[in-house]
């Protein structure tokens, strides 16, 4: 049996896109700039969140509307957000959630 190892969710995504938004994204936390990544398995995680490994593609059709458009706000402790930036290719179901 393997051990499932948890990282801290921005430690956790290797791709290129990840890599390439890895020092803005480093920068941010360090700012103390509240950061979220979404996750395909887990949903709506903050960067220093630890998650274990998982292989599911993100699809706006596993969450709820409800949990998905309150996100910025309810991981905020309920801040209100000015601004959002976002990380993700143009094609892509994350793309579709940010529009």
């Amino acid at each position: 049996m393997t051990a499932v190892l948890s990282l801290p969710a921005r430690h956790r995504y290797v791709g290129t896109l990840d890599k390439t938004a890895a020092e803005s994204l480093a920068a941010a936390i360090v700012a103390g700039v509240p950061v979220l990544i979404i996750s395909g398995a887990y949903g709506p995680v903050l960067a220093e969140e630890s998650i274990g490994w998982y292989d599911h593609r993100f699809s706006r059709r596993d969450w709820p509307c409800w949990l998905l458009e309150g996100m910025p706000r309810d991981r905020n402790g309920g801040a209100r957000v000015q601004t959002v930036v976002g990380f993700c290719a143009r094609s892509t179901d994350y793309a579709n959630l940010f529009r």
